[in-house]
């Protein structure tokens, strides 16, 4: 136990010696560079070295930006497998969606105004022929239709 605990210190440590002498390169490497253009444009030497620190770490982190997306490239084999795996889902989606076109009501609708009150929200445009007095409103209110749009003089 105390053991692999020194390991994991050892190796944090050198971890963080690592990136201490790879900054300390940087900023060394910018110094020069900062001097260099100090002599031949017209800035002082903090500018040069700041200006040149600046461009060190864009290119750092270009650098970093290629490494990583050249270690998640994907073999062909796995693209493959991505390509066909898109292909099913959006056919699987095409399914759902046929069938999702059939129904009359969507019972998985999501809830687009949470945040608003019942009445607040945007009416559904809803044909209140043929309802019995005693069921319940097709607008969706939950009222019985003669208390919700049965009522005399309420527009439909």
């Amino acid at each position: 136990m105390i053991k692999s605990i020194l390991i994991w210190i050892v190796v944090i440590a050198g971890a963080l010696i690592a990136v201490a002498a790879g900054a300390f390169v940087v900023v060394l490497l910018a110094a020069g560079v900062g001097a260099l253009l100090a002599r031949l444009f017209p800035f002082s030497m903090f500018e040069a070295t700041l200006l040149s620190l600046i461009a060190a770490l864009g290119v750092v982190f270009v650098i970093g930006r290629v490494v990583a997306s050249a270690l998640r490239t994907p073999s062909p084999a796995s693209e493959e497998d991505d390509e066909e795996e898109l292909i099913d889902e959006w056919e699987e989606d095409e399914r759902e969606e046929d069938d999702w076109e059939d129904d009359d009501e969507f019972p998985d609708e999501p809830d687009l105004f949470p945040p608003m009150t019942r009445w607040q929200r945007p009416t559904r445009r809803t044909e209140f022929e043929g309802v019995g007095r005693n069921e319940p409103c097709p607008c969706g209110s939950g009222k019985k239709y003669k208390y919700c749009h049965g009522r005399p003089g309420v527009t439909t």
